[in-house]
């Protein structure tokens, strides 16, 4: 195990269990994303910020030539930063789900399956999460949702330009 690695950077599920999650850490918060909906890792890159938009939103970069949006998943939850950290990884929502948008993670858990969990008797904090799981150390965990997020108008409305005073959207006829 490389000097800076702990643990849980290369669990991997148990024998014979499938992997159904990657696990991240992000704001201090552990996370799963469900491999269908996660896309390329990828080391972080230079990030162009962009004016007039919400807070969440971080700027742009690049991911192999193709402009990418990049977003804090954390901040547009809601969530506070448990352990500011600087982010190690990109993580590109999947293609199949139709947004160009990668995810600054602070640290890569591994690849987790259900049997790595039980349910945590927490009410779910958002509607882009599946479900509250613990693992064996009582480490609370959330499932996202990146099909849910990738649905929702706040989401997907970034521009935070207030509108011009008397200003009317133009009707087409």
């Amino acid at each position: 195990m490389p000097p800076s690695a702990t643990p849980d950077d290369t669990q991997k599920p148990a024998a014979g269990a499938a992997a159904h999650w990657l696990g991240v850490e992000s704001g201090g918060h552990r996370l799963l994303v469900p491999l269908a909906q996660s896309g390329e890792i990828a080391p972080p890159s230079p990030v162009l910020a962009l004016p007039h938009v919400k807070p969440w939103v971080l700027g742009v970069t690049t991911l192999r030539g193709d402009l990418f949006t990049v977003v804090d998943l954390v901040r547009w939850l809601g969530w506070p930063v448990l352990a500011p950290a600087v982010p190690t990884r990109f993580v590109s929502f999947s293609a199949q789900l139709g947004i160009n948008a990668v995810w600054p993670v602070d640290r890569l858990l591994g690849l987790r399956s259900a049997d790595d969990f039980v349910p945590a008797p927490e009410p779910l904090p958002s509607p882009v999460l599946r479900q509250v799981l613990a693992d064996a150390q009582d480490n609370v965990w959330y499932e996202l949702d990146l099909m849910r997020l990738c649905e929702r108008a706040d989401f997907l409305d970034i521009n935070d330009r207030p509108a011009a005073a008397g200003a009317t959207q133009d009707k087409v006829e």
